[in-house]
């Protein structure tokens, strides 16, 4: 028995040293440079596209067709899959067999994939990215009364297509939307009643709320209203992650300023639990209240009057949003230092670590770090360093690692 019982442990013992030895558990650790190239280019995760024109393959860095002729890599894009590339100027390509599906308009700003790469939008119309088929047109139209009406396509996060729609009368612009699903392009979420020159549309995280601006909070895509400003010209909006607050502001114009109120919504009562107002003195409201992500707390710019009677911003009070209490306050000693700030950021923000992260890696600055690089999430070490590169990010969950000016493509341990 003690000898079959060696044999086992010695046979268990060569097995292990068997798989360390073929690599499989002592595995190269340091990323891999697969090519560089002059410029910029598109990555995905099996082909990388030069400016030049030429395509290649990944991992092995080989060519594998050429586009029809070089392209601008700043404007066009790759579907989230990785299969399409599209680009106003060249159109919609197959990145797997280099097939050109069709045309696109030239003149489009934008030109937008789908999030399950279903589709694909320019100024003109949404095409299914297989076929180049119409599914939606949104080429610009008249209303009944013979006023130009244009369309501007997006995706939802579920690809339901979000067509919004500007009326074009003068002295102002009116916005509407409607929603189309995005397996059948039916309508299926209409705010074309609320068009308004601030009909801005925010979503909540799992989509189930949307804050029309001239309208209120309305459940999507039914369209029942849960909370209604209908009577005053809403700016924005701001959901906090739980899903159960909500903070809008709305504006009232009186002549030479305007009056400014941000209201703190309990979603589930739909009841208010605070609201602040704010004299803002300036033609341009929109950069009064900064809130926390739990919107527990709101950071409202202060106003003067400068000596020549224009507005200047004076520094910034936080308040508890529940409570109403005054948390802490900055005043600015010169109009000077307060430039440029227009409370655009909260006065505790802070530092973006992250900008770009998969399941192993992230790409941005850790802990003390003072340049950019790819850093093991678990072990938080350096894995590369990438100072004075531009355009730094990860395909797809983190296989490889991407740089522009020169376009480097790195795989990853």
């Amino acid at each position: 028995m003690l000898k079959l019982t060696s044999v086992l442990v010695l046979g268990v013992l060569g097995l292990f040293w068997s798989v360390a030895s073929s690599g499989i558990q002592a595995q190269d650790t340091e990323p891999t440079e697969i090519f560089t190239l002059p410029g910029t280019c598109l990555v995905t995760p099996e082909r990388v596209v030069a400016a030049d024109g030429t395509v290649y393959g990944l991992p092995s860095g080989e060519p594998v067709f050429d586009l029809p002729a070089p392209i601008d890599t700043t404007l066009h894009q790759t579907s989230p899959d990785g299969r399409y590339l599209a680009g106003a100027s060249s159109g919609l390509f197959d990145l797997t067999t280099g097939e050109v599906i069709r045309p696109l308009n030239p003149e489009s700003p934008v030109i937008t994939f789908s999030p399950d790469s279903r589709l694909v939008a320019d100024r003109d119309a949404v095409y299914l990215t297989s076929t180049g088929e119409v599914v939606l047109d949104l080429t610009t139209t008249a209303s009944d009364d013979g006023i130009e009406v244009t369309a501007y396509a997006e995706f939802l996060p579920n690809s339901d297509i979000f067509v919004r729609y500007t009326r074009m009368t003068s002295p102002t612009t009116s916005t509407s939307a409607v929603a189309y699903s995005g397996q059948d392009f039916t309508p299926i979420f209409d705010t074309r009643d609320y068009a308004a020159p601030y009909a801005f549309h925010q979503f909540n995280a799992d989509m189930s709320l949307v804050v029309i601006g001239n309208g209120g909070v309305f459940t999507y895509p039914d369209m029942e209203r849960v909370y209604d400003i209908s009577d005053r010209i809403g700016l924005w909006a701001y959901f906090s992650d739980d899903g159960q607050r909500l903070a809008v502001t709305s504006v009232m114009p009186f002549g030479t300023h305007s009056t400014v109120w941000m209201e703190v919504v309990d979603l589930p009562t739909a009841s208010v639990i605070n609201v602040f107002e704010v004299d803002v003195r300036t033609s341009s409201p929109h950069e009064v209240f900064t809130v926390a992500e739990d919107i527990s707390t709101v950071s409202i710019v202060q106003f003067g009057v400068r000596t020549d009677g224009n507005p200047r911003y004076t520094g910034y009070h936080t308040f508890d949003t529940l409570t109403g209490e005054l948390l802490r306050e900055r005043v600015y000693d010169q109009w000077e230092s307060s430039r440029g700030r227009g409370g655009l950021r909260p006065p505790l923000s802070q530092p973006v670590i992250n900008v770009w992260e998969s399941s192993r890696y992230t790409v941005g600055y850790l802990s003390d770090a003072v340049s950019p690089g790819v850093f093991n999430l678990e072990t938080r070490e350096l894995v590369l360093p990438l100072e004075g590169r531009e355009a730094i990010h990860l395909v797809g969950d983190g296989q490889y690692v991407a740089a522009q000016n020169p376009c480097t493509v790195w795989e990853l341990p």
